[in-house]
């Protein structure tokens, strides 16, 4: 068990708050970028917005990884310069508190992030990720959104033109328009007032309810009929209570896709490591990096915790707060998630490269650590 001084709790929940605020407002910015293409997938489409709303949420913890480890690094940037301008550093240092000891709530922070970020990555956004694909699959391919947008005039092929007045629900239909043209130039027209699509063994149907068929024939099969002129011609017309027309071919006319092909981050850390999701060895090896990647990702906040304290805190306590090493410490960060990514592509051809992005974070935490006291010594 943990104990936690009265000055530890504080020190905890402002950094932590701190952590919200600057996890929060990046996260919200790229959630509404990244959401963009589903926005627009709601665009001329009969989709709740709702649908649209779940959709893109689901967006949102997969790009928390990406943000946590900078949001701590900033946030405990933030507590300190807070805390030596409102003089309760200089206070605890003269009190004769080590700053090794202050340095207790921040390490617990970074380890709970951590944590936090290592669920993230390894249990809870490949599901989403995932379930986020078959969502989207199975939206564009909805014969109703797809196919049956209400209030628009639309022309699947040149000879089929097709126009419905509203949509209820998920398959009834209020008011329906369908023009075909034969092969032999014949015309066919068919109206409903209402309509109940069907769907069975991948084919589908469209039960009109009180409707019409007005249907022409080709004006060249009627020479022969010498008592009327084809400025005079008039459809033959045949009313109906029910009737099921054919969609199968339209909707292959307009299907946006046929399968679902998933990526690397839709598959577990297990089902990645394991490198059998394909036989290809540059595949093979993009998954397997990837699945250390869900790794390393969660070890750059705790390496970030370090970089502040060891950088603005341990070494310089209480002769006064370093503010020059500020920006040497975000760039030192920046560098070291840059170089890590770097690595990890390389990684691709060479799965070696794999394992000195473990070392890295330490690597570099040792030698800016070793650099520090060097100058704290010379200094002294």
């Amino acid at each position: 068990m943990i104990h936690l001084s009265k000055i530890d709790k504080y020190f905890l929940w402002s950094t932590a708050k701190f952590t919200f605020y600057f996890t929060i407002i990046p996260t919200l910015i790229m959630w509404i970028v990244q959401s963009r293409q589903i926005f627009e997938l709601g665009l001329g489409r009969s989709i709740s917005p709702l649908i649209i709303l779940k959709l893109s949420s689901l967006l949102i913890p997969p790009i928390l990884p990406h943000i946590i480890p900078f949001a701590v690094l900033l946030a405990i940037i933030t507590f300190l310069v807070k805390s030596y301008s409102d003089s309760e550093l200089v206070v605890l240092f003269t009190g004769g508190m080590s700053p090794y000891r202050l340095s207790k709530p921040f390490i617990l922070l970074g380890i709970i992030m951590t944590m936090i970020v290592l669920c993230l990555n390894i249990f809870v956004n490949p599901a989403l990720s995932k379930q986020l694909r078959i969502e989207l699959f199975n939206v564009k391919n909805d014969i109703v959104r797809t196919i049956l947008k209400p209030g628009l005039i639309q022309t699947p092929s040149d000879n089929i033109t097709m126009y419905i007045k509203e949509i209820k629900g998920d398959s009834y239909i209020k008011g329906f328009y369908l023009q075909q043209i034969t092969p032999k130039n014949e015309r066919i027209i068919f109206t409903a007032d209402e309509a109940l699509l069907t769907e069975e063994d991948n084919k589908f149907h469209l039960l009109l309810v009180k409707g019409r068929i007005l249907y022409w024939v080709n004006s060249q099969e009627m020479q022969s009929d010498t008592s009327k002129s084809n400025d005079t011609l008039f459809p033959s017309v045949l009313d109906f209570k029910k009737f099921t027309i054919n969609l199968t071919d339209i909707v292959k006319l307009t299907e946006e896709s046929q399968e679902i092909v998933f990526k690397a981050k839709d598959y577990s850390l297990s089902e990645l490591l394991s490198g059998k999701i394909s036989d290809n060895p540059s595949e093979r090896n993009r998954y397997i990096v990837r699945g250390h990647e869900l790794i390393i990702g969660s070890l750059y906040v705790l390496t970030f915790t370090f970089f502040v304290l060891y950088q603005l805190l341990i070494p310089f306590a209480p002769r006064g707060f370093p503010y020059q090493l500020i920006l040497k410490t975000v760039a030192s960060a920046v560098l070291l998630r840059v170089l890590g990514s770097g690595l990890q592509n390389l990684a691709v051809e060479n799965l070696n490269y794999i394992y000195l992005s473990y070392g890295l974070p330490i690597l570099i935490s040792v030698v800016i650590i070793a650099i520090t006291y060097k100058t704290r010594r010379n200094k002294l």
